[in-house]
């Protein structure tokens, strides 16, 4: 399950402040402009019926409880609430909360109605809940609530329920606000009060508790405490960012083969994919975490064991050594059942190319999506395109048009008459998406999402299945045939800075050996790109790595011969002068009264 948000009320944009808890999600809500608009959305009615991606038929069940005598359903109160209340008060709280997927509608809905009792009853809130589906993997419920409680005392109208309260006289003023749904206290009093109702629910049908208020961090300390390192370790995954209702269904048409990724905002392509990456990690965690010998969860927690018990590492290889003995143990029973004909088992020689057979599969199978994707897409997904474009022009002049002519607009709607440029955009519409070109482009998109996901998987078992046949990962490989290519590229940059440098105080005479010698370099610096283009060869790379030492090893050899030639013309110099200073051409400073010339 997702870990829970939890959000301070403000009256500006709401900001999250993570509060993870494993199996149990809890979002409160940040302050809404509008609650009349928050319970038409909960509840999918007016223009929150459709999302981004069609009709929303995710509502399973809704309820009121606590409303004045005045409202006669929750439309009418929530309404009231945006009309009267002081414009600068806070007009619902709204939270969030997953549902666990193993129990019926109606034990949802029994949970949710214990909850809003435990939470509201005692302060008799007016509240509203709705019970979404969530694609049936993610039930979920909206329960938003007004911090003004019933009193006792009747009063006649919205009006009077929202005027400002009188604590001298309560009955001449509206009623009073709760003064305890503020704060860190209560928000984490909220999620404790919902772990507990759906834990008693759980219980009540059958199954274990497993919902927990506490953030991860202090439920894996605690799991720690208690030596339950499983536990620890699923506790360890990472927090995935919501996305929200706008995201969600950008994902979904991604998924449905509607639209590429690539199709999306960068912001978006960028959340999905962390979010995809952060998932497939928790669940490769998880499945790591359910089937892991002891002995490697107490060496993955051994430091952290060592804090809290020094005799840790201890225990740790108690436990190591009677793995060992009690495979050695299963190897020996297993050749001795051979020996006696006891066990049909396979060969050796059987057992151990099964992982290669595996790998050599797996291969074949990547090779062959990367070509089917590699292929360009059938020319019906190009005919759709073009289709959905004409589609989306005519619908940009059916809003043109409504904008432009707003009184036959009016018109038309008074007297039940559709525009024809509503029509056409209707009809157009229609027309594309129960086009059999459409069904075939998306079944193409649907295919090819299939493939992309396959290809994935394979890829990232890929490494698992090398290791398991006795070779080196192909990913390590390449990794390491890349650390092989920059170090050839440093000495390269090397040798050509030195180069350029001494061509420089060399005038660029192309008489110079040190000419040659820069092509050569720049020829191997130019193998060198193009082989970092593709995916490298480690035998090409550490020959390209050998020769560029040799480079830098000559260029170096060059210049150090080139220092000694010139401390030795140097000496010579100096031995000259001394020899025949007569002939020293160095002019020599007069004496004060001496001129010049």
């Amino acid at each position: 399950m997702s870990p829970c948000r939890g959000q301070k009320q403000k009256h500006s944009k709401s900001g999250s402040a993570a509060m993870a808890g494993q199996g149990m999600r809890m979002a409160l809500k940040g302050s809404t402009p509008s609650a009349h608009a928050r319970l038409k959305y909960i509840t999918r009615e007016g223009k929150y019926a459709q999302g981004i991606d069609g009709d929303r038929d995710d509502l399973a069940a809704s309820g009121s409880g606590n409303l004045p005598n005045w409202a006669d359903d929750a439309d009418q109160f929530w309404h009231g609430v945006d009309q009267f209340e002081r414009a600068n008060a806070r007009r619902c709280v709204e939270l969030e909360l997953n549902l666990p997927p193993e129990l019926t509608l109606d034990q949802q809905r029994q949970v949710v109605e214990a909850y809003a009792e435990r939470l509201l009853g005692a302060e008799r809130l007016p509240h509203t809940w709705a019970i979404h589906e969530g694609s049936g993997k993610n039930p979920h419920c909206h329960l938003m609530f007004q911090e003004r409680g019933l009193d006792g005392i009747e009063r006649p109208d919205a009006k009077a329920w929202f005027k400002r309260a009188n604590t001298a006289h309560p009955e001449r003023g509206g009623a009073m606000k709760s003064r305890s749904i503020h704060g860190a206290a209560w928000t984490m009093q909220a999620r404790a009060t919902w772990a507990e109702t759906v834990n008693d629910g759980l219980r009540a049908a059958g199954y274990d508790s497993r919902f927990d208020h506490r953030s991860k961090v202090v439920q894996r300390d605690d799991a720690l405490r208690n030596g339950d390192l499983r536990r620890a370790a699923e506790l360890g995954t990472l927090t995935e960012r919501h996305e929200g209702a706008k995201l969600n269904g950008m994902r979904r048409r991604v998924e449905r083969g509607e639209i590429e990724l690539d199709d999306l905002p960068d912001y978006a392509q960028q959340l999905i994919q962390q979010n995809d990456r952060a998932r497939a990690y928790n669940n490769e965690l998880r499945d790591w975490a359910r089937i892991a010998p002891d002995v490697e969860l107490a060496n993955l927690f051994a430091s952290e064991l060592a804090e809290l018990n020094p005799g840790a590492h201890v225990t740790a290889y108690i436990a190591e050594q009677h793995r060992l003995a009690v495979d050695e143990d299963q190897r020996r029973a297993v050749v001795v059942a051979l020996e006696a004909g006891e066990l049909e088992l396979r060969t050796a020689a059987q057992i151990e190319a099964e992982p290669m057979l595996r790998l050599e599969q797996a291969q074949a199978r990547i090779a062959e999506l990367r070509e089917q994707l590699a292929a360009p897409e059938p020319a019906v997904v190009a005919e759709v395109l073009e289709q959905k474009k004409a589609v989306e022009r005519q619908i940009s002049e059916m809003k043109a048009w409504r904008q432009a002519h707003p009184a036959r607009l009016w018109l038309a709607g008074k007297f039940g008459i559709e525009p024809a440029a509503e029509r056409s955009a209707r009809e157009a519409r229609k027309n594309y998406e129960e086009s059999q070109q459409f069904a075939d482009a998306k079944r193409s998109r649907a295919e090819r999402a299939q493939f992309k996901q396959e290809l994935a998987e394979l890829e990232k078992s890929l490494p698992v299945m090398e290791r398991a046949a006795g070779k080196e990962p192909q990913i390590e490989q390449d990794a390491r045939s890349r650390a092989v290519l920059n170090e050839a590229a440093r000495k390269l940059r090397r040798a050509t800075d030195l180069v350029n440098n001494e061509l420089t105080w060399c005038s660029y005479d192309e008489r110079n050996a040190l000419f040659a010698l820069r092509n050569e370099v720049e020829l191997e610096m130019r193998k060198l790109q193009e082989l970092d283009q593709g995916i490298p060869d480690a035998a090409e790379a550490l020959q390209l790595r050998e020769s560029a030492a040799q480079r830098l090893v000559q260029v170096e050899g060059w210049r150090k011969s080139q220092d000694a030639a010139k401390a030795a013309a140097e000496d010579q110099r100096l031995r000259d002068r001394q020899q025949h200073p007569d002939d020293d051409p160095t002019p020599r400073p007069r004496g004060p009264g001496s001129r010049m010339g």
